[in-house]
């Protein structure tokens, strides 16, 4: 079994499902995760929101949720190289869990010195499509901060609309229904 196994694939990215290996690896010594999945891992590794409590949180509900958890939590960003560069782990996004009724949510943090590239954005269409095609799956949710706008727009370039508050103070709320139509707010 590879380090990439499940891996998404889309013009230039491996976005990679997390299994407890890569968790373990994450956690314990990020260059053995870099290893396990054949890309470098550069300075600001993890990146923003994909701390040691989140890691440690998709650890314990996979292990816990056992294979209904498959696919559910964090997955890895990896940025295939070109002209000969080495691939890179650029960032994480991943599911906060199994769907609520028809509703799937997605998180997502990029390493800085990838910020800016439309990673983000090529990660979110990714997901948000394998959301969808999923039986039962109608809409995708994302929460970011209110002051964050590359983030906001990383997702709106994702077809996702601004559809109001989100559960904290500060957030804001951002839908994209199946179909292709963004959400009315």
């Amino acid at each position: 079994m590879s380090g990439r196994d499940g891996a998404l694939r889309t013009a230039r990215l491996d976005i990679v499902p997390g299994t407890i290996g890569h968790y373990e690896d994450d956690l314990v010594d990020p260059e053995r995760l870099g290893r396990r999945l054949g890309a470098r891992v550069e300075p600001g590794w993890p990146p923003g929101e994909h701390d040691r409590g989140a890691v440690e949180f998709f650890m314990a509900r996979t292990r816990g949720l056992g294979e209904a958890a498959a696919g559910w939590y964090a997955w890895y960003i990896v940025l295939r190289g070109v002209a000969g560069a080495p691939d890179v782990l650029a960032g994480s996004i991943g599911y906060s869990g199994p769907p609520q009724g028809d509703t799937a949510e997605i998180g997502y943090s990029v390493v800085g010195s990838f910020r800016g590239r439309g990673i983000a954005s090529e990660a979110i269409l990714a997901m948000t499509a394998r959301a969808f095609a999923l039986p039962g799956i109608t809409r995708v949710i994302a929460q970011t901060a209110a002051d964050n706008a590359p983030s906001q727009g990383a997702l709106r370039r994702a077809g996702f609309r601004d559809v109001g508050p989100g559960t904290e103070p500060g957030m804001r709320r951002f839908e994209r229904l199946a179909g292709g139509s963004a959400a009315r707010g």
